[in-house]
């Protein structure tokens, strides 16, 4: 997970937590600290980041190919041929 826009700009981690409610995400390095030196993830909007490597699972994979979505290894080889099939 790379971030490309914000203040956090260019800073790469795992996703932790995902906040379904307010469409958040907190990346794993992506930390503030508070006055009182506590430690806090900062809010990104998921809009904001770019996923580099995703972890699939045989289930996943299953599920995936049932939608006729192409799964490859590379995100950054720029082959979007089979955008058509997400429509």
């Amino acid at each position: 997970m790379i971030i490309l826009r914000g203040n956090q700009k260019g800073k790469k981690g795992k996703i932790t937590q995902c906040s379904r409610k307010n469409l958040f995400i907190f990346v794993e390095n992506v930390i503030g600290v508070k006055t009182s030196n506590m430690n806090y993830f900062i809010q990104i909007n998921p809009s904001n980041v770019l996923v580099d490597k995703i972890n699939l699972t045989d289930t996943r994979k299953e599920k995936l190919s049932a939608g006729n979505i192409k799964i490859s290894r590379e995100f950054g080889n720029n082959d979007y041929n089979d955008l058509n099939a997400l429509e």
